[in-house]
């Protein structure tokens, strides 16, 4: 989700991934399907960010115990590994 100033309004957004990393990303702009959630006028709605299924990170639970908070930044463990990754593609 993005903030367009001008507009003043929140745009969703989403990047659909090939599981074999093969095609490139698919982007969509506003897509219908985050209304259910942000309504159509869309707002942030970080209080279930852990239930978002499909969101990159979801399951930060023991996945997620090499997350630095005092320093915000994660140094180790399997989302670790698996943003390298994501990152060097």
């Amino acid at each position: 989700m993005t903030f367009d100033h001008q507009k003043r309004r929140f745009d969703p957004q989403r990047l659909s991934f090939d599981p074999k990393g093969i095609d490139l990303p698919k982007y969509e702009f506003r897509p219908n399907a985050c209304n259910e959630c942000h309504k159509i006028d869309s707002r942030p709605n970080w209080d279930p960010y852990f239930h978002w299924p499909g969101f990159y990170g979801v399951k930060m639970t023991t996945r997620t115990r090499g997350y630095d908070f005092k320093n915000r930044q994660l140094n180790k463990g399997v989302e670790k590994v698996n943003l390298d990754a994501f990152a060097w593609r």
